[in-house]
């Protein structure tokens, strides 16, 4: 200063300091196996978070998926058998009909597809561990027969479910509810684990979020589980009033109590809680009762985890969106009218049944 000549070392003074990084950087493919192996319980994760398998829950063992398997096996053994499937024998070729709906043949063979690779990644800790790029490509694998062939035809058999207008479109907006939820967590699922903001504790999330998902798509075990004993039921009365009354009072009968009422009794008692999800995953009331914290070990802190995780991190890495944004809410509270209004169009004005799936 002053025409001193500034010597190099000088301009060290006028340096300004850099900024920190705020987004971390993606690890590279020979860093993955280590992180899996924390994220199985091989380690401690980031910022102290609990390891999975400390509070893991029943979609990553093999016992419960003893319910799906079972299922696909009922399926396989009935097309063998009768060359269609167990609900369509189950309710009179009212639902299911595989000789009829190739919407149907596809969407039962890909779901299969997709549940045999569902319950290998989520309980096949061997194989994140020691084969991870094995477990990518079959995850990659499971999204893809997911978005292209099992999501798009449940879309379009959710919104051609035969049914009465009440029972028929509760049915039907269920049922596409379940859909729409399940390609979010998968998006969400996929997205966690590309960006990886919290190394090995997103890949935890990840499994979170996968396994939401898949239980997502198995939404009609429990509707199945109704529908068969309605069924059992139906058919004693139909028999045992044959038996006292007239043939004219046993088909009244039959009309009345059909197996359209008894399919959308069945999926309201068996997925009734979807209408706890009015504002989407974050809900409002899951996260303040349902959801809220309690005893470390007790089943809420559990769901709380798969739910919302361990932190505000966890939570923000779930779910980024602010619930406590009013658009926020009302932009998912929005996609059950856009369900409403599209099985109206599909229905008559909610007056006819659909034309039958094809």
């Amino acid at each position: 200063i002053g025409g001193a000549p500034c010597r190099a070392g000088s301009l060290r003074l006028l340096d300004i300091p850099q900024q920190p990084q705020l987004v971390c950087p993606m690890p590279r493919r020979d860093e993955t196996d280590t992180l899996l192996a924390v994220a199985d319980g091989g380690g401690t994760g980031t910022g102290g978070a609990t390891s999975f398998n400390e509070h893991y829950w029943l979609m990553r063992t093999w016992p419960w998926w003893v319910f799906p398997y079972g299922y696909l096996a009922t399926e396989a053994l009935c097309l063998c058998a009768a060359r269609n499937s167990a609900f369509s024998l189950l309710t009179e070729r009212v639902y299911g009909d595989l000789q009829r709906s190739a919407v149907m043949r596809v969407h039962v063979a890909s779901a299969t597809c997709m549940w045999l690779l569902g319950g290998v990644q989520m309980c096949g800790g061997w194989l994140r561990r020691e084969h991870p790029a094995l477990h990518r490509v079959m995850g990659y694998c499971f999204l893809l027969c997911w978005a292209l062939f099992v999501g798009p035809t449940a879309c379009y058999l959710s919104l051609l479910v035969r049914g009465d207008s009440l029972f028929g479109t509760l049915s039907s907006l269920t049922l596409l509810d379940v859909t729409f939820l399940s390609y979010y967590c998968f998006f969400r699922a996929w997205r966690v684990a590309r960006l990886r903001s919290q190394g090995a504790r997103s890949l935890q999330l990840h499994g979170n979020l996968m396994g939401l998902g898949c239980l997502g798509t198995m939404s009609q075990l429990p509707q199945r589980f109704f529908q068969v004993h309605f069924v059992a039921l139906r058919w004693i009365c139909v028999r045992l009033l044959g038996l006292v009354s007239p043939p004219h009072a046993v088909e009244v009968f039959a009309r009345w109590v059909s197996h359209e009422g008894l399919f959308g009794l069945s999926m309201v008692l068996g997925n009734g809680a979807m209408v706890l999800f009015i504002d989407g995953p974050r809900t409002r009331m899951l996260q303040e009762g349902i959801m809220s914290s309690s005893p470390k070990n007790g089943p809420r802190s559990m769901a709380s985890q798969v739910f919302y995780g361990n932190s505000k991190e966890d939570e923000h890495e779930l779910w980024p969106h602010d619930i406590a944004d009013w658009s926020v809410r009302w932009r998912w509270r929005a996609r059950l009218a856009v369900f409403a209004i599209a099985r109206g169009f599909a229905t008559s004005g909610w007056t006819q049944h659909p034309p039958p799936a094809t």
